[in-house]
Parts: structure tokens; sequence; C-alpha cells
């Protein structure tokens, strides 16, 4: 029931900023950052560090958005480039990635055509394949398919709209974030514990998963 209270919430939102909001779309350019930090296994008096396998991600790609003044949505899609150690061995991938975003954000114009915005929202970053050498890299080593890389976003930043003339403007966006747990990630929870005869004091963190985005891209308001 809160459930559905909170999705007639949203709706409600986002049909009344449609009916009272200037609405706008554009596309653009996107460049970012995905981090993983050192995690820790634990059972009793025994820890151990678990080192991400990919460290770094650095992404670049293109998206397209449409705004309501007050909610804006957006669509990307992008490729990762980093490199990915496993037994001591490294080796260069390339990540595929398709995401879904919306963020509400608050408008202030601050003259001279410029407008600029706090926002928060929420991502579901869609990892459509994982290659190196033109294999499925995951798959041949873990028996995972990519799309379960594939995880929720929180991200919070701002923004700077800039007037060209007329309908058209320029947008510059920045935008940090955390991420949730995915399959994999949170499989590997599961089997520490089951490795370990289920000990009620056995742990899993996968460390802190983060990163940023910069976006730039021309809109038109209409």
């Amino acid at each position: 029931m809160a459930k559905r209270g909170l999705f007639i919430l949203i709706l409600a939102v986002l049909v009344a900023g449609g009916v009272f909001a200037e609405m706008s779309a554009g596309v653009g350019l996107t460049l970012g950052m995905n981090l993983a930090g050192v995690g820790e296994a634990k059972a009793g008096v025994y820890t151990e560090k678990i080192y991400p396998m990919m460290p770094s991600i650095f992404n670049i790609g293109a998206f397209g958005f449409f705004d309501a003044t007050y909610v804006e949505t957006s669509v990307s899609f992008f490729f990762g480039f980093g490199e990915a150690t496993y037994v001591g061995e490294t080796k260069d991938v390339m990540i595929t990635n398709l995401s879904i975003g919306l963020l509400g954000k608050f408008p202030f114009d601050i003259g001279n055509g410029m407008t600029i915005f706090p926002a928060f929202g929420v991502e579901y970053q869609i990892v459509l394949g994982v290659s190196q050498d033109d294999n499925d890299f995951f798959k041949d080593i873990f028996r995972y398919n990519a799309i379960d890389m594939s995880a929720f976003w929180i991200r919070f930043g701002g923004g700077l709209d800039y007037k060209l003339g007329g309908s058209i403007f320029l947008r510059g966006t920045a935008l940090y974030g955390i991420r949730f747990n995915n399959k994999m990630e949170s499989d590997i929870d599961i089997l520490w514990k089951r490795d370990i005869e289920d000990r009620d004091d056995a742990s899993y963190n996968a460390g802190l998963k983060h990163g940023f985005v910069i976006r730039a891209a021309i809109g038109f308001s209409f």
C-alpha cells in the first residue's frame, strides 16, 4: 500500500510539472568516471581485504534529455574503458552501457540569460556488454552475463543553462553518484557467508562504489 501511495505521489508530481512547467529537450555529450573502493570480508577475528577487479572506469558517450523545469529525464548511451585484474593478470576492457535517469531540480534565474539549478535523483545503469579481445570477459571468467553488472545510482549535483537566443540554450551539468551493489557483488556476499558455514559474525562489504558525470548539451524550449 505504501509503495502504491509513493508511486501515485511521484506520478502526480510529474503530471503537475508537465502541466505548469516550460518544456524543453536536447542532446549532448557525457563524460564520467566510475570508481570502486577496497572491500572487506570478515568472520570473527579473520579479516580479508577484497580489492576491486576494476578500480576505475572512464566513460564517454552521448545522451538526450527531456525537461519540464522541475524534472529532467535522460537516456544515455556510453562506453567505459579501464583495466581488469584477475589472478594477477591485467587486461584492457570495454563496457557498453545504457542508462536511464530521473532528476528533480529547482532552477534559479541569475540574470544575463543564465539559470542555475541544484539537482538530485536516481539512475539505472544497464550494462549491455563487457568485452576483452572480442570475448564476453565476465561470462568467460565468472559465468556471469554483462547484464548482471547493472545497478542503481543515486545522483546529486547541479547545472547551468545559458540562453543563446530564441528557444535555444546550452546546458552544463555536473553530478556525483553512489552506486548500489549489482547482482555479481550481491552474490559474493551470499557465497562468502555460505563458504564459512553461515556464521552469524560473517560479513562482506564490497567497498564504496561511486563516481561522477559531466554533461554538456544543446537544448530547445517549446
